[in-house]
């Protein structure tokens, strides 16, 4: 299947596959990019850019929902990660950013077992005192994923790697991070408000 071509949006974050994330759209090429992809209900490629330069793998996504619409074309929009991609070839299109993107196989593999990364996330939960439901509805890596603040390059690596169990391990070590930084920083913010002696109770005479 030949390479398809579709607008390409290069942003310094990621977007995985099932992943809502809105947008604020205020550069004239980009406006007229998703005036384009309304119109024409067309994907549109996602890729990270950093100082270091733009990622091969970046994702198919479509424009699900339009929270507001400015006077002078400005949007907030949100966008719906559907599927890996890697850029083949990049052009600038007559009125926005192209780019000639085939879909990324995935391995072949038996069901993965998500349960360790689920877990993960539950350690999570408890660490930061959320109360948020710990069992997406699907869960998978991707599932799992959206709905914690990963850094960017967890995301990167989670959207590169061609196998689910894969994902599911890279979240789990990732979310157990997390969980540990979020630990650290109670217990610094307990010696904080005790002065240094925390669990320390000082009595006078």
């Amino acid at each position: 299947m030949p390479p398809e071509e579709i607008p390409l949006f290069e942003l310094p974050l990621v977007v995985l596959p099932t992943e809502l994330v809105p947008l604020h759209i205020f550069e004239e090429r980009y406006k007229r990019m998703f005036e384009h992809c309304r119109s024409t209900d067309s994907t549109l490629a996602i890729l990270l850019r950093t100082d270091a330069g733009a990622s091969a793998i970046g994702c198919a996504a479509e424009v699900t929902e339009v929270l507001e619409e400015f006077d002078d074309g400005r949007l907030n929009v949100v966008v719906t990660g559907l599927q890996r991609v890697r850029i083949v070839e990049r052009r600038a299109g007559p009125d926005f950013p192209l780019a000639s993107v085939e879909p990324v196989a995935e391995a072949e593999e038996p069901d993965a077992d998500a349960e360790p990364a689920l877990a993960a996330f539950r350690r999570l939960l408890e660490a930061v005192g959320s109360d948020q439901v710990a069992t997406p509805q699907t869960p998978s890596a991707y599932a799992i994923a959206a709905r914690v603040e990963l850094p960017v390059d967890v995301k990167q690596s989670l959207l590169e790697s061609g196998s689910e169990s894969a994902r599911l391990e890279l979240i789990e070590h990732a979310l157990d991070e997390l969980a540990e930084q979020a630990i650290r920083s109670r217990k610094l913010g307990e010696l904080a408000s005790g002065n240094g002696h925390a669990g320390t109770e000082i009595q006078g005479n």
